[in-house]
């Protein structure tokens, strides 16, 4: 249990679960080349709990008699909130860069490829406040991908000019849809 949050008709409780890893490959086969690789992985699961509270609400209005209805008075120091269908979303995010540095006579040649991913699993929430369905939340989700690309060279030091030139490619799709 945990204070705070109150709910009509429902218990007061919220979970976290969260589950993560992260992993690293370094691969240096000689002094002029090197391979590293990246991935991570989280899932974070939220169930219940109200996922926000009213801070503010004109005296006397709907909103504001109902949340009185459920014990919780509107304040800037407000904590509570007043649902009726509770909280349940998930959220999955991944991702994987590997980098690859090679030193061909003074020069450094590098590639940056890097993807990553987010799933929001089909969230519900009760986003009015009120201990009624009028505005409930449900959604089919939220999928989101992107991917980058960088290649550089880098001068020799020590030269008449020092410097970096390169090229980067950048590619977001986001798919989500709400009713």
């Amino acid at each position: 249990d945990v204070t705070g949050v109150q709910t009509c008709a429902l218990p007061i409780y919220f979970n976290t679960d969260t589950k993560s890893a992260r992993g690293r490959y370094l691969w240096s086969p000689s002094g002029d080349l090197s391979v590293n690789l990246i991935a991570d992985y989280t899932r974070t699961h939220n169930e219940g709990g109200a996922p926000w509270t009213v801070y503010y609400s004109t005296p006397g209005s709907d909103l504001t008699t109902g949340l009185q209805s459920c014990g919780v008075t509107v304040s800037q120091t407000n904590q509570q909130g007043c649902i009726d269908g509770g909280r349940n979303d998930s959220v999955t995010t991944m991702g994987f860069s590997g980098q690859v540095d090679w030193n061909l006579n003074g020069y450094t040649l590098t590639s940056i490829s890097a993807a990553r991913g987010e799933v929001v699993g089909t969230p519900e929430s009760d986003v009015d406040s009120l201990p009624v369905n009028v505005l409930n939340q449900d959604s089919t989700g939220q999928n989101t991908r992107n991917f980058s690309q960088e290649l550089r060279v880098t001068s020799p030091k020590g030269q008449l000019f020092d410097y970096v030139a390169g090229l980067y490619y950048f590619r977001s799709t986001l798919r989500s849809s709400i009713t």
